[in-house]
């Protein structure tokens, strides 16, 4: 198995992107309104599959931190299950749930049990088809959500949702939670605490929590870019109406095609797309962490390429007031800015970048 990045576990705003030969990788994290920040994402790569996670930690980031565990342990069944000659698909839902399962275990034996963790995850497939297709699976605990942009579309509508939030607003996800004994719905919350009723972690939240995934399939090509987002991108103060799934498809297109028209012959930038939605959850006055991941398939590069970690890479778009406020951000939580060059507290450096209007 290739070296794999670690988890971030960044406490402010940056980017970072990885070269995997046969395709990048590119997350976006940014702190928000809270303290600290609870989101985690990473990714493993490995000769026949790639896998990537991004985890949104509540109640302290005593979970989502750990979530390298369910990472090893998926790599771990999907080469077990893989061997036994399952299909691409099988493998990676039968990998999925033993390794949601095992984290489960993980998380209620060794993490703060105030803590808790929603997650979702994508395998891919290296080795592609006669048409350069790659299968993948996502898998989804909690309300973070993953969308598919199609490369060759030119509107929302070639955006495809691939997640279901876990939540009372859910009618079969309500039947349920409802239907197990001693769990209940109070001021719309599961027990009377969580947004969610599917979680890592909580083990104080009380029944019908369950850590379960969720899966949906697809193929990706050369060209498509793949979004693993949490839900602070898309929240809004209570009393407002947050944007469906399909809402959300709607933005992702809409600043995909954006940056399609600055750079026409070039793949997208994910990192300019996630600003994007960042800067437009900061306008929502979204108060939590703001999370993407994108896998973006290469053309024509075999799949066998060794992976080359690739550079930090620091955002700043050119909107003057996030460009303050990201700057305040940096420096609270440690870093030196001078000039375009920003030292982190970790001892790793970044280098600014300003992304067109």
């Amino acid at each position: 198995m290739e070296p794999s990045a670690p988890h971030s576990t960044v406490k402010t705003c940056w980017a970072e992107a990885q070269d995997l030969g046969d395709a990048t990788v590119h997350a976006t994290t940014m702190l928000g309104g809270r303290p600290t920040n609870e989101d985690v994402h990473g990714w493993r790569t490995h000769p026949r599959f790639t896998s990537i996670s991004v985890f949104d930690g509540h109640g302290g980031d005593g979970v989502s931190t750990a979530s390298g565990v369910f990472m090893d342990a998926l790599a771990r069944g999907m080469e077990e299950a893989l061997r036994a000659g399952l299909p691409f698909i099988g493998a990676a839902a039968a990998a999925s749930t033993r390794a949601a399962a095992y984290f489960e275990s993980h998380a209620a034996a060794n993490c703060d049990p105030h803590a808790g963790s929603c997650g979702i995850w994508a395998v891919i497939g290296r080795e592609r088809d006669a048409e350069g297709a790659a299968p993948y699976l996502v898998g989804n605990v909690g309300d973070s959500r993953a969308f598919h942009m199609r490369g060759s579309g030119d509107g929302a509508g070639d955006v495809y949702t691939l997640s279901k939030d876990h939540n009372l607003k859910d009618p079969e996800e309500r039947k349920r939670f409802l239907s197990v004994p001693g769990a209940y719905e109070a001021y719309g919350r599961a027990n009377g605490i969580l947004a969610i009723t599917r979680a890592f972690g909580d083990g104080l939240c009380g029944p019908g929590i369950i850590a379960e995934p969720g899966f949906m399939r697809g193929t990706i090509i050369p060209g498509d870019i793949l979004f693993l987002t949490c839900d602070g991108l898309f929240e809004v103060p209570m009393g407002n109406t947050p944007p469906t799934n399909h809402q959300v498809a709607q933005l992702i297109g809409t600043q995909v095609n954006r940056v399609r028209k600055v750079s026409p012959h070039s793949v997208p930038s994910t990192m300019a797309v996630a600003l994007s939605l960042a800067c437009q959850a900061t306008a929502l006055r979204s108060r939590d962490n703001m999370t993407a991941l994108a896998f973006v398939p290469k053309v024509g590069v075999a799949a066998d390429h060794p992976a080359v970690h690739g550079t930090v890479v620091a955002p700043c778009p050119a909107d003057p007031e996030f460009r303050r406020r990201w700057m305040e951000d940096m420096r609270v939580h440690g870093a030196r800015v001078s000039g375009s060059k920003i030292s982190l507290p970790s001892g790793r450096t970044a280098t600014m970048q300003v992304e067109p209007e």
